[in-house]
């Protein structure tokens, strides 16, 4: 487990024409919503991309 105080979460998918992808990803931890958006252009890889930002996010929260 990266952490245990989450919350909830939410992913949102958002497609801009056929090459542009957004996923945005909110985590609601106890006083704190963390968000990140990572675009690509496939769905998959902005996914990833997206759970890598709020991996570094999720980690420098914990150490504050």
């Amino acid at each position: 487990i990266l952490y245990n105080q989450i919350i909830d979460t939410a992913v949102y998918l958002h497609e801009e024409g056929h090459n542009v992808k957004e996923v945005q990803l909110k985590v609601n931890i106890k006083n704190q919503t963390l968000v990140c958006k990572e675009r690509h252009e496939t769905f998959e890889s902005a996914l990833d991309m997206s759970v890598d930002a709020m991996k570094k996010q999720i980690l420098k929260y914990k150490e504050k």
